[in-house]
């Protein structure tokens, strides 16, 4: 057996390849132990998808996908590794993914889809906050957006919006539509 040294130049993508190619999952979990919370790292699509799928038949793989995702950059989440997180088959993993993506500074396309699975309130704060402060978006887009969050399961939590952003002097339009969907709420 050949044992894998660590040097300062590993990085997650190195680390990824590595376990695919001699399927050994010990050595990915070492890796993040040690570099837990340390930066966000780049990953190429190729080798996420064969991760991905690598996850799907190796049940210590499996374990860490949530650690792998959170070390990603949003750079490496692109259209099909989101896609294939998720519709990730194991429900308790998809839901860990799908909160941790939630708090990443993902494309606005990749948070409405986030925001249509329900799965937590980050994703509509983060996509809301990123329509109001865009000057570039328009105010019916933006309003589109809170009225579907005045729908949804967080519906509630429009308030905290609300509180955060209305009076900031960002924008009175903005706010005007802030104002009419959380005076629909109150009872």
């Amino acid at each position: 057996m050949q044992l894998y040294r660590y040097s300062a130049d590993n990085d997650l993508q190195q680390i990824i390849y590595k376990v695919l190619d001699t399927k050994t999952d010990s050595i990915l979990v070492s890796w993040i132990q040690e570099n837990e919370g340390d930066k966000e790292y780049n990953v190429e699509e190729p080798i996420l998808i064969r991760f991905i799928y690598h996850t799907l038949l190796h049940k210590k793989a499996k374990e860490v996908l949530c650690d792998v995702v959170n070390l990603l950059s949003n750079k490496s989440i692109t259209r099909t590794v989101f896609h294939m997180l998720l519709y990730y088959p194991d429900e308790s993993i998809r839901t860990d993914v799908l909160v941790i993506l939630a708090h990443m500074n993902l494309t606005l396309y990749q948070l409405r889809v986030l925001c249509e699975t329900e799965v937590t309130f980050e994703c509509f704060y983060t996509l809301g906050e990123k329509l109001y402060l865009d000057e570039k978006v328009p105010v019916n887009k933006f309003e589109g957006f809170i009225e579907f969050f005045s729908h949804s399961k967080f519906k509630d939590h429009l308030i905290v919006f609300q509180n955060n952003f209305v009076k900031q002097g960002f924008s009175k339009e903005k706010d005007i539509i802030i104002e009419k969907y959380t005076a629909k709420l109150k009872p």
